[in-house]
């Protein structure tokens, strides 16, 4: 009884083995082909081929289902098919541009400013608030310490993560400034 199952199962498996090895090299002659057209013939050819020659009774497990609507077309060819354009609501776009600012790098982007002091006032916690003769305010973030006198002549520089630097142009310090007008 055993060995009839082996022999039964070991026939089946050759045969199987037979019907792939043949289905690959007849995928493979179809890829092969330049002409979309006659290449989708040849792939129909082949499944056609395969549904004649595998058994294809569906298993408990998969459930067969028939579209609702035989009407429409399955595939237009490229001469026919007309190009559709998908307009994204501002809504999604807004959704999909989301914490993305910083990857976006615009080419006209200023990188480094100069300026000239006007009047430089100490706050609490020592903190500097800085005005520019163009009427800016800046004012300081972190704690560290710089020399900045009125008449001096400063540089603005963006950094990582949003952040701005100040840095006299005689000294090799910097502080991280936010502006408030």
């Amino acid at each position: 009884m055993k060995l009839s199952k082996l022999v039964i199962l070991l026939i089946t498996a050759v045969y199987m083995f037979n019907v792939h090895a043949d289905t690959l090299v007849d995928l493979k002659k179809c890829a092969e082909n330049k002409d979309s057209l006659e290449r989708l013939e040849c792939y129909d050819n082949v499944v056609k081929w395969l549904d004649s020659h595998v058994s294809s009774k569906p298993t408990d497990s998969l459930r067969v289902t028939e579209p609702k609507d035989h009407t429409t077309p399955v595939a237009i060819r490229p001469s026919q098919a007309k190009p559709v354009v998908v307009q994204q609501p501002q809504k999604q776009k807004q959704v999909d541009d989301f914490g993305g600012e910083h990857l976006k790098k615009d080419k006209e982007s200023i990188e480094e400013v100069f300026f000239t002091v006007k009047s430089v006032k100490r706050v609490r916690q020592n903190k500097l608030v800085v005005t520019f003769k163009n009427g800016q305010v800046w004012y300081q973030t972190d704690d560290n310490f710089l020399k900045v006198l009125p008449g001096d002549r400063v540089k603005l520089s963006k950094g990582m993560l949003g952040v701005i630097y100040l840095k006299t142009e005689n000294q090799n310090r910097r502080i991280k400034v936010k502006r408030r007008k």
